[in-house]
């Protein structure tokens, strides 16, 4: 099947294979650590961080050498359950939305159609930037960049997608 995603790094995306959240929030970030102070969590903000680390060694039998080295295996337990994860690609923190790459559905059956119809919806504005659309799922290779598009429209065939929730 055929999708359309608007994105400056396709390849990149493709390489990724999940869709981060906007810039919304001040996304991305540089570090756990300036996430963390963003979202006001971490071991500078909360109050039960000996508990944490008690459960730590109990549940896992772990010591920590020095306060660092538990501040940063908190902060990537904290990410683990915040499902933020490191953009390789673009070299930075992201909150993941879902697995694979958000996009919108086609209906076209062949690449000249769904490049067509990819550049038709652009042009209408029915096919936005962001936006709740639909996710890929399975292999993901990229057909197309569509023209007058700044290169920024891309036409993708992936094995299936689904409504983004």
């Amino acid at each position: 099947m055929f999708v359309a995603r608007y994105t400056n790094n396709p390849e990149g995306d493709i390489k990724r294979g999940w869709s981060g959240w906007g810039l919304a929030g001040g996304m991305p970030w540089n570090s756990l650590g300036e996430w963390a102070s963003e979202m006001g969590v971490g071991p500078d903000f909360e109050d039960d961080i000996e508990e944490r680390q008690t459960r730590w060694i109990n549940t896992y039998g772990e010591q920590y050498e020095d306060w660092d080295t538990f501040c940063q295996a908190y902060l990537e337990d904290l990410a683990e359950e915040n499902d933020i994860r490191y953009d390789e690609v673009e070299g930075c923190w992201r909150q993941v939305h879902h697995d694979g790459l958000s996009c919108w559905t086609l209906e076209a059956t062949t690449l000249e159609e769904a490049i067509e119809e990819a550049a038709c919806k652009h042009e209408a504005g029915t096919i936005a930037w962001a936006g709740t659309g639909y996710a890929t799922i399975g292999t993901v290779k990229l057909a197309a960049s569509v023209e007058g598009t700044d290169g920024l429209l891309h036409v993708f065939e992936c094995d299936s997608a689904v409504a983004e929730s």
